[in-house]
């Protein structure tokens, strides 16, 4: 939903579907999986000991923690992608940011999914406090099923070989 009466917020994408300019006069980001763990019932695998592996944050630990967001003066949070995706390592690294997405219609359940996310929004609007998700297309999980569903929109699996030349730069895949 748009901020009305607010400051202005800096475009964060061209082109996006926004009816009119968002304003806002303090947007914070939230890495979802470092920011506040609400629910340890979706926790599998957690191990918050391992800087690559998931911590246990959740949309449930976002909406607990609003009160401190207010008090800060926040009035739009801009959440990592919450999207379902690859939530096993590769080659030691972790995909708890979430831009390793794998489908964009449904809400990873590390993250508690739809509910969660429908609980969090419902208590910001009470707070009239702004919601951005961060949506992936440019890049997904070297194994989601959108390379197979949608390989139009991928640039061609071939690997950068010189990170000097321009044209690998911009159409070759970094793994």
């Amino acid at each position: 939903r748009l901020c009305p009466g607010r400051g202005p917020l800096i475009p964060l994408l061209a082109g996006t579907a926004l009816a009119g300019p968002m304003e806002a006069d303090l947007l914070y980001f939230i890495l979802v999986d470092r920011f506040a763990n609400g629910s340890t019932s979706n926790d599998a695998g957690a191990d918050p000991s391992d800087p690559q592996a998931f911590h246990g944050g959740d949309l449930q630990g976002v909406t607990e923690r609003l009160g401190h967001l207010e008090q800060l003066g926040v009035d739009a949070i801009w959440l990592s992608p919450v999207f379902s995706m690859r939530t096993e390592k590769f080659m030691g690294h972790g995909a708890f940011h979430g831009y390793w997405v794998s489908s964009l219609d449904t809400i990873e359940p590390v993250f508690g999914g739809e509910d969660a996310l429908v609980a969090l929004s419902s208590e910001l609007e009470k707070k009239d406090i702004c919601l951005v998700m961060d949506m992936v297309y440019n890049h997904v999980s070297f194994d989601s099923p959108m390379l197979d569903a949608h390989p139009d929109w991928f640039h061609p699996p071939l690997p950068i070989e010189d990170w000097t030349d321009p044209m690998e730069l911009a159409r070759h895949q970094v793994h």
